[in-house]
């Protein structure tokens, strides 16, 4: 069988517990120092752990200027669309010059009208 795994361990050697040291055990024994000897706590470089003013101030005005100018486009093409000054047109087939004066019909009909119909006297609320 492959090194390492569960089998090659005699049924009576019993497996470790996951946490062999205490907390404080384990927090005495860590050092200040990292791998390449150098401090862990030491400053970084620029001195400052954000972004700067500066940047800050360049990424939210452009993000405004974006907005103002979605906005801007968006009231522009509003306006163009939604124009009060072009003139209609009838294009209904009831406004023709030779249409006959009979109503729309209603759209809930079917297209050969209703299949059951209820006489004028029978409506209650009318």
């Amino acid at each position: 069988m492959a090194e390492g795994t569960d089998s090659d361990a005699t049924p009576t050697e019993q497996a470790p517990s996951k946490r062999t040291r205490s907390y404080e055990e384990s927090v005495a024994g860590r050092s200040d120092t990292d791998a390449m000897g150098n401090d862990k706590r030491r400053q970084v470089i620029g001195g400052q752990y954000g972004a700067s003013v500066r940047k800050r101030l360049i990424v939210y005005g452009v993000a405004i200027a974006v907005i103002f100018g979605l906005v801007i486009l968006s009231l522009t093409v509003v306006s163009n669309i939604d124009n009060k000054e072009i003139p209609l047109e009838d294009t209904a087939p009831w406004t023709a010059a030779d249409a006959t004066p009979e109503a729309p019909r209603d759209v809930d009909f079917g297209r050969n009208g209703p299949l059951d119909t209820i006489p004028n006297d029978d409506i209650v609320n009318r």
